[in-house]
Formats: C-alpha cells, sequence, structure tokens
C-alpha cells in the first residue's frame, strides 16, 4: 500500500517518536504524493515534487529550518597483501605486515562531506501548497492538525510568496539561468528550480506561445523532465492549474500508527 512509500521516508527512531514538528522535503513528499508498489508514474511525480520542495528551500521560497553535517560517505578501509586478506587483522597492526621496512598493509582513511538538510514546519508547507493551489493528502491534513495548523496559518506563514522582484520575470529569464556558458560552474545538470520559473513556464504554455516540446527544447532539457517540473509545481502540459488529488482515505488511515510502528499497510 502507499503508507510504505511514507514508512520508508523516516527512520525508526522518527516514527517511534509519533508526529513531527518539522519534515525534510523527501518525507514531505512521500506524504503529499505516497504510491502503490509498482506505481512509476506516481513515484516519479513523488520524486518531482521532493525536488521542487528543495530547490524552493534552497532558493529561500519557503520557510524552512537548515542544518548542515558532516557525514560519512566512505568508511574507513584496511587493505593486506592479497595472501593474507582473509585473515584482516592481526596484532601489531599494521606493523605485523612490514618487511624491511616497507609496509604491505594500510588503512584509508574514512571521508566525510558537509550536506546541507532541510526541515520544514507545518504551518510553512500549508502555505506553499496554498500557493500553488494544491490541496493537503489525508496524511497532511492530520500532522496539519496536530501541530494546530489550519487555513488561516496557510495565508500567514512567511517565506512563500515570490519575493517582488521574482513577480516580474518572464520565460526569456528562465531560458537565460538556464542557458547559461558552458564554462559557468551554475550551468551544472543540478541547478534547482525555483518557483518563478515554473510559473514563467506555465505562463507561456497558457498564452498559446508554443507547446511543452518547443518550450523544452529553448530551455535545453527533456519535455519530460519538463512535464514533471510543472506538475511538481501544480500545473499541466498547457500550463493549467492540476486540480486537487482525489482523496483516497483507505489508503492513508492510521497515520499516527504507521509513523509509530512502521506499519506498511500491505
Amino acid at each position: 500500500m502507499a503508507v510504505r512509500a511514507i514508512a520508508g521516508s523516516f527512520t525508526r527512531e522518527e516514527r517511534e517518536a509519533g508526529w513531527p514538528v518539522a519534515m525534510q522535503p523527501e518525507q514531505l513528499a512521500a506524504m503529499q504524493r505516497p504510491f502503490l508498489s509498482g506505481d512509476v508514474q506516481g513515484k516519479r511525480l513523488t520524486q518531482a515534487l521532493r525536488d521542487a520542495l528543495q530547490a524552493a528551500c534552497q532558493g529561500q521560497a519557503i520557510a524552512c529550518e537548515t542544518d548542515v553535517r558532516r557525514v560519512m560517505v566512505r568508511p574507513a578501509v584496511d587493505h593486506v597483501p592479497p595472501r593474507t586478506s582473509m585473515f584482516g587483522r592481526v596484532e601489531n597492526w599494521p606493523e605485523a605486515y612490514t618487511r624491511d621496512g616497507c609496509a604491505y598493509a594500510y588503512t584509508t582513511p574514512a571521508k566525510y562531506e558537509y550536506f546541507t538538510f532541510y526541515r520544514v514546519t507545518a504551518a510553512a508547507f500549508a502555505a506553499w501548497l496554498s500557493a500553488h493551489g494544491m490541496e493537503p493528502s489525508p496524511h497532511i491534513a492530520a500532522w496539519f492538525k496536530t501541530q494546530g495548523v489550519g487555513a488561516a496559518s496557510a495565508t500567514a506563514a512567511p517565506g512563500v510568496a515570490l519575493a517582488a522582484e521574482d513577480a516580474g520575470k518572464t520565460i526569456e529569464d528562465v531560458v537565460k539561468r538556464r542557458r547559461r556558458p558552458k564554462s559557468d560552474a551554475k550551468s551544472t545538470p543540478g541547478l534547482p528550480w525555483l518557483e518563478w520559473e515554473v510559473e514563467a513556464c506555465a505562463e507561456w504554455l497558457r498564452q498559446g506561445n508554443g507547446g511543452l516540446t518547443h518550450l523544452a527544447g529553448m530551455l535545453g532539457i527533456s519535455h519530460q523532465a519538463l512535464s514533471l517540473k510543472l506538475r511538481a509545481g501544480g500545473f499541466d502540459s498547457k500550463g493549467q492549474k492540476l486540480p486537487a488529488p482525489p482523496q483516497r482515505a483507505d489508503a492513508f488511515g492510521g497515520m499516527a500508527s504507521s509513523l509509530k510502528t512502521g506499519t506498511t499497510g500491505r
């Protein structure tokens, strides 16, 4: 069932702790758009929403908490001569593998990198959903209720409206940002999409200037990728607002127990 996609986004400790005060983008995406096992398109839409939320956090288009952590990306590894590797470490490591002053064993130290993690409160996410014309899923609505968030909070939360300097930007600004010179470090494929870019693309399509494939060519991406970006922002391939997704209470029942016990709802 769809609850499995949600439970997999939370650690065991997080599930046992119950409803959190704030969630990470991938957790919000799983809660807002859970997908059934084998639903490839549903999984892609959830990932697109996750990317849109991540970009919104990076672009300060949504109020969020920032946490920079030092994370181990590769553990320390012992290297020993091939014929003795089955025995691993021995006493007096690594001198035991030293012959005539030459060390035949050594340890590659663990590698660490710094990553930025974002956490979004219920009030901030309610405002973001409202700004994009999206209704909260039953899971998200249940979370909002535990945090005392309602329709009033959706308009009061800071950091979700487009900045004044972004409100008037057009498709030309999007193309300029997306098609930077290759020598520019910001032209990497991971350049996050900002809310005003999605809004400008949707407006361009609504005006009948061209189709999705033509716009994708202008931006230097595939039309499938552009379609996912639009859907994550709440628009269809013609730039029109998407209707609220159907609410399937049966697939979302028992959210509190799901988070606390890790029930997958098989």
